[in-house]
Order: C-alpha cells, then sequence, then structure tokens
C-alpha cells in the first residue's frame, strides 16, 4: 500500500510525484512530534504550498498556505472555511505573502502578540 502525492516544483518546472507508505506523511510526523515534544495546537503552525501538504493543511492544526502555493491548492482550499487554515495573501508589513513572508503572515494571524514584536523589529 502506497500513498502518492503529485506537486509541482515551479521553479525548476518540473513534476513531482512522493511514494510514501500509507501511514507516513507530513501530518503523522507533526502529530508524533506534536506528542514527543508536548506541543498543543496552540504552540504549532504549519506553513505548506503544494499537494504534498495537503494532509496537514486540510487537518485541525492550525496551517498557512503561502501566497505563492500551487493555484490548483489555492483553489481549493479557498473554499475550504476553516478557523485552522490562513490563506496568505499579502501586503503584511508590505511584503508580498510569498515564502517566508507568507509564514510571517500566517505565524502573526494565528499569533497577534507576533505582529507588535515584528513591528519593532
Amino acid at each position: 500500500r502506497a500513498k502518492l502525492t503529485w506537486s509541482i516544483d515551479e521553479q525548476a518546472g518540473t513534476g513531482l510525484l512522493d511514494v510514501l507508505p500509507q501511514s507516513a506523511g507530513k501530518l503523522n510526523a507533526i502529530r508524533f512530534l506534536m506528542g514527543r515534544e508536548n506541543f498543543s495546537l496552540r504552540d504549532t503552525v504549519f506553513a505548506g504550498d503544494s499537494g504534498n501538504d495537503l494532509d496537514v493543511l486540510l487537518s485541525e492544526i492550525p496551517a498557512v498556505l503561502v501566497a505563492n502555493a500551487d493555484p490548483e491548492i489555492k483553489a481549493r482550499l479557498s473554499r475550504e472555511k476553516r478557523a485552522a487554515l490562513y490563506i496568505a495573501s499579502g501586503g503584511y508589513l508590505g511584503m508580498n505573502g510569498n515564502y517566508g513572508a507568507g509564514i510571517l503572515e500566517g505565524v502573526a494571524h494565528f499569533w497577534p502578540e507576533v505582529y507588535a514584536w515584528l513591528r519593532e523589529s
């Protein structure tokens, strides 16, 4: 039994196919680490941009979909109305919401106290 996940490396213009055991994946790995390190949902934020991130993006774990995400993934997740999912759009502190800027935007969404700290920096 295997789990197949298709995604695209846009920078390289290459299609990617992840072949993993059915029980493997990012969601299982994050849940394992949360348990081992005693992290709660309040202590955890995930960021993703492609098909191999969907299991976490659709879970109860607070998650950020960065602005440069795969367009199909963006369209699919835009239809989902989940409190645990934030879709970065840019404009936060003058940044574009892509890559690390999207992560910072999402972290500030889930942890508003971070906003003041980032404004000071």
